[in-house]
């Protein structure tokens, strides 16, 4: 074989083992590529499972939280799918703790408050129940006070019928005896001389017979007067001295019915009671700030029930009221705060004349402290108290309302 021959042999042997050698290395990069397109595929079924997975719990959550906002609730109308409004929620939330005075602030959830809740209207239940319980003692005690009252006032009436018929019996009595004394006149017109002095003497007798009949009938009216000044106190509920106009729960003041023209002043105080199934129900206490012509303003204090507040319409009591009638008063006792000055100007603002002594035209004896000095400012021994003066005596004997210092603070800021 020639060199040429042969090195073309070689060349042809190159080229096969060339070609053989790339075969094989084509076939390695198909097969290795092969693998990586399998492992493509795996890996993304599996993310297709995952993505499937997630969806799957993604929609099982938004469904749970659809359930749980219905159930906490603030959620739109018109939303297609629930949701609670937080700041609606933290803010109702907000106004459940103002309103029940809830002030711990762990209780940030609903679940910490609702405990709480429950635990204040647990307490707000047994203090309604022991005011209710409180309430039916005061209408028990209101019931006996009212038959104490009908008993006194039919005890009263009977007095009054008897004191009548004494008036009566004495008046015909004194008819009577003036009749008789008439005739006895007219039989001694028939007499000598002594039988005149007789005539003046049975005369006499008469006119004395006729001054006693009038002073003992006068003592009976005045006893009259004086028991039907005393009832008026206790039968206050029956008449009520004005109403409440209208109120303001954010300033605790209101306005009532009464003015300049009713004579009512500043520092009046008023019970406020309502009418609650048939029975005066006390409400609060209203003391006037201001007072204008036809109408007055008050401050409300010692509020009963807060849950039941004054409202219009609400009646106002004070037993020591008088728009109409002048009427006159005595003093008895000590008066230090306020001083007796005062007092005399305070009662006269009210349209009670203080007079010096008790007079056929008096109707109250306003009872200071017990005196410490006589009337000469000597310090005494032991205290005289006002029920031991003579005055008071006498203001008892006639019947007349006694009111002690105590009370007029009770109805008047002084």
């Amino acid at each position: 074989m020639s060199s040429s021959t042969r090195g073309a042999a070689r060349i042809s042997v190159t080229w096969m083992i060339s070609v053989i050698v790339m075969f094989f290395v084509a076939l390695a990069f198909a097969f290795i590529t092969n693998q990586d397109l399998e492992s493509a595929k795996n890996a993304l079924s599996e993310s297709q499972t995952a993505e499937a997975q997630a969806k799957e719990q993604l929609l099982e959550e938004v469904g749970q939280f659809s359930t749980v906002c219905e159930k906490v609730g603030w959620t739109g109308e018109d939303s297609g799918r629930p949701r609670t409004d937080i700041d609606a929620m933290a803010l109702n939330l907000q106004g459940v703790r103002d309103a029940l005075g809830i002030t711990d602030a762990t209780a940030g959830t609903v679940q910490d408050l609702l405990p709480l809740v429950v635990s204040k209207y647990d307490s707000i239940s047994k203090e309604l129940q022991t005011a209710r319980g409180r309430l039916k003692t005061l209408n028990d005690e209101l019931a006996s006070e009212r038959s104490s009252l009908a008993d006194v006032t039919r005890a009263k009436d009977a007095e009054l019928a008897q004191l009548r018929q004494e008036s009566v019996d004495n008046r015909q009595k004194a008819d009577d005896q003036e009749s008789d004394l008439t005739a006895r006149i007219a039989r001694a017109n028939q007499l000598t001389g002594a039988a005149e002095a007789e005539t003046s003497r049975i005369k006499d007798e008469k006119e004395e017979a006729l001054r006693a009949a009038a002073k003992k009938e006068e003592k009976l009216q005045n006893i009259n007067r004086g028991l039907s000044s005393a009832l008026r106190f206790q039968q206050e509920p029956e008449r009520p001295d004005g109403e409440v106009l209208a109120t303001s729960a954010e300033l605790n003041l209101g306005w009532v019915n009464l003015g300049k023209r009713n004579r009512l002043a500043a520092g009046t105080r008023f019970r406020v009671v309502s009418e609650v199934r048939g029975k005066m129900e006390l409400k609060a206490w209203a003391t006037v700030t201001s007072v204008e012509n036809s109408m007055a303003e008050v401050r409300f204090d010692s509020v009963v029930d807060s849950f039941n507040p004054v409202a219009k319409g609400d009646l106002i009591f004070n037993p020591l009221f008088d728009p109409i009638g002048e009427r006159n008063a005595v003093l008895a006792g000590r008066f230090s705060s306020p001083g007796e000055k005062d007092m005399i100007a305070f009662l006269r603002n009210m349209g009670i004349t203080v007079q010096p002594e008790l007079k056929d035209d008096t109707h109250y004896l306003v009872v200071g402290s017990a005196l410490y000095t006589d009337e000469d400012g000597e310090n005494l021994e032991e205290p005289i108290q006002p029920s031991e003066l003579p005055v008071y005596q006498e203001a008892e004997s006639r019947g007349l309302v006694i009111v002690p210092l105590h009370q007029i603070r009770t109805f008047f800021a002084l």
